[in-house]
């Protein structure tokens, strides 16, 4: 049983918006209130710059929702250093690689680093924004006239409505009155930094397919000139050891040439991903739910970032009409889940079906290999895979 006992008035914070989460989401809906009136608070349990296991890749949807928060910070994006500009993807299966040219793909950046430089913008330019790091939050309880958020160092957050984007597996969304996804589905990825990997180009991504454990993938990224991440991605099944997978990948012949210099920077890591399964019950009276906590990441490729901001950004833009009409039941914060299920419930559904085909009918990847000299194959891939 949750006690306020030691809970004082003299720690009570007051606010129109609480955001917990500075990540991708916390932080685009942060950057979103910077001309705003309202006070809001944005709190994270870690301590900036932190670490994340992501394979550190920005699509384009990741890079138009900043310069839909602002152009000047896609411009400021480009000098950070490093940040690798991505043109095309290898795509590799039986070791056959398959060349696929894009205008703009996206970045790729250390996800440390970036999601360091969105709470760098917020702390420089939104000074109705109060930031709380390392600082826990242990409980949530929904008022009739607002919701208060308690932490571990005993302060409570009072707010009259609440953007909730801690992240995956979440527990304090138990905290609200939302109905848990029956559907809900996970992928777990591993990643670690080397550096001296052969024959990579700065301007590409490769991603690997083994029929083994199709639909997951190898990935080789760049991230600076002689360092990549390297990384594997499944949906999540227990039987599965992850680790073993991904040092077999490494050994077979046609990559371990190309690691056979190299140097191991930091240990494999993993991390799950809730992915998109078509459920959208990510609101409530005073609060919406964004990010990886409402599970949005893409069910083929296991991209979260681009639809992490997304979310916060829309998330933040309902709240405003919240607050200017002073409605904040779940008739008025609805339109928050009825505005992204507009953007990306098409794409998900139909990336989910392709994982589900795919999952069933592993041969279809020899088909698509067979064909995938003809340039038809590999954009109608490109259509759908690398969706903006």
């Amino acid at each position: 049983m949750f006690s306020y006992s030691h809970y004082l008035a003299d720690n009570l914070k007051i606010f129109d918006v609480v955001i917990i989460g500075a990540g991708p989401a916390g932080c685009s809906a942060a950057l979103t209130f910077k001309n705003s009136n309202y006070k809001v608070a944005l709190i994270d349990k870690h301590s900036f710059p932190r670490e994340k296991i992501c394979g550190d890749g920005l699509c384009d949807r990741s890079i138009n929702v900043l310069k839909k928060l602002s152009p000047s910070y896609f411009e400021e994006f480009l000098q950070l250093s490093p940040s690798k500009k991505i043109n095309k993807t290898y795509i590799f299966y039986n070791s056959k690689k398959y060349n696929v040219g894009f205008d703009n793909y996206g970045y790729t950046i250390e996800r440390k680093k970036f999601d360091d430089f969105l709470l760098s913008l917020v702390k420089r330019d939104c000074s109705n924004v109060s930031i709380s790091e390392n600082t826990k939050i242990i409980n949530i309880e929904q008022k009739a006239d607002s919701v208060l958020v308690y932490s571990a160092n005993g302060n409570v957050f009072s707010c009259k409505i609440l953007i909730l984007a801690s992240g995956q597996n979440s527990t304090l969304i138990n905290f609200l009155n939302v109905s848990p996804d029956k559907n809900a589905k996970s992928a777990f990825t591993i990643r670690a930094y080397f550096e001296n990997v052969e024959s990579v180009d700065n301007d590409t991504i490769e991603i690997h397919y083994d029929k083994k454990v199709f639909p997951g993938y190898f990935w080789i990224f760049p991230v600076d000139e002689n360092k990549v991440n390297v990384g594997f991605g499944l949906k999540y099944n227990k039987k599965r050891n992850m680790k073993s997978i991904f040092e077999d990948w490494i050994q077979q012949p046609y990559i371990k040439k190309r690691f056979k210099n190299s140097t191991q920077l930091s240990a494999l890591k993993g991390s799950f991903i809730p992915y998109n399964t078509g459920n959208y019950n990510i609101a409530g009276d005073r609060f919406l739910i964004a990010g990886d906590s409402a599970s949005l990441a893409d069910p083929f490729s296991f991209a979260g970032i681009g639809n992490a901001m997304l979310s916060g950004n829309f998330a933040a833009s309902t709240c405003l009409s919240c607050l200017e009409l002073n409605k904040f039941d779940y008739l008025t914060t609805k339109k928050y889940e009825v505005a992204l299920k507009s953007r990306i419930l098409k794409e998900a559904s139909f990336r989910l079906k392709i994982q589900r085909i795919l999952t069933s009918n592993k041969y279809i990847l020899d088909i698509v290999a067979f064909l995938g000299n003809a340039n038809v194959v590999l954009n109608y891939f490109k259509r759908y895979y690398f969706k903006k």
